[in-house]
Formats: structure tokens, C-alpha cells, sequence
């Protein structure tokens, strides 16, 4: 079951997608890594988060909303701004530089305070205007 963020962004109800019609009968040698359920959950909530941005992108700070895997699974938000999946340990670090000498970092085993955390600070990005320029 997806947390209740999660939810409210997507179908509440999982579907079943059947097979391709031309798919052949024959076994194939391929091995695909499936990705750890942490893992899985951090993609998914970056799908969610381009949703929810589509055509709301402050031009002046884009957000990136991109996932990569080295050294481990990121979600890079921002230039500011990250979460990262520590398998070892089943732990989000989510981080998000606040001035140039300080950061806010949020550690958590609980997906749903992390979808919560991320999504506030999305949302206050997405209400940040352009830097006002001053009068002459």
C-alpha cells in the first residue's frame, strides 16, 4: 500500500496490466535489477512531484527531480536540495541547504514524514516568485 501522499496523486487502486499481445512464448536471458522497495517507493515519489510541478517550474531555481544511483539512490530535488536511500541502514536522508552554513537534514526509516517533508518544501518552491528587482 502506498502512504497516504502517495495516494492522493495516483490511482487508489492498483491495476493488473496483462501482457502484450506479442509477446512471444520464448524465455529470454536478460537479468534486470529490481530495485530495493525503498527504492521503489523514492522513484515513485519523484514521479509524483513532476506531477504535481508540470508547467509550475519557478524559471529562475527549475527544479530537478531526477533520480541517479551512484554511490547510492538520490532523488535530487534542486541545487539545494536532496534525499538519499541508505539500503544498509532502510533510512531516507533527506537535506536541504537553508544558507550557505547551514543545513536541514531530516534521517527517517518513515516514507510518509519524508513524502511530507519533501512535499512542503516543494510546495513553498513552487510559491517563491522570481527576485523582485529594485526600483531606480
Amino acid at each position: 500500500m502506498l502512504p497516504a501522499v502517495l495516494r492522493t496523486a495516483i490511482d487508489p487502486e492498483p491495476r493488473v496490466i496483462p501482457p502484450r499481445a506479442d509477446a512471444s512464448e520464448e524465455m529470454r536471458g536478460e537479468v534486470v535489477a529490481f530495485p530495493l522497495h525503498g527504492e521503489a517507493l523514492l522513484v515513485r515519489l519523484a514521479d509524483v512531484l513532476r506531477q504535481r510541478v508540470a508547467g509550475r517550474q519557478p524559471a529562475h531555481n527549475p527544479l530537478w527531480l531526477t533520480i541517479s544511483r551512484t554511490p547510492r539512490t538520490r532523488l535530487s530535488i534542486d541545487r539545494t536540495a536532496y534525499v538519499d536511500y541508505v539500503s544498509e541502514a532502510s533510512t531516507y536522508r533527506a537535506a536541504i541547504e537553508a544558507a550557505p552554513d547551514t543545513k536541514v537534514i531530516l534521517k527517517t526509516t518513515n516514507f510518509d514524514a519524508l513524502a511530507s517533508f519533501v512535499m512542503q518544501y516543494i510546495d513553498d518552491r513552487l510559491l517563491d516568485r522570481a527576485p523582485v528587482e529594485a526600483a531606480p
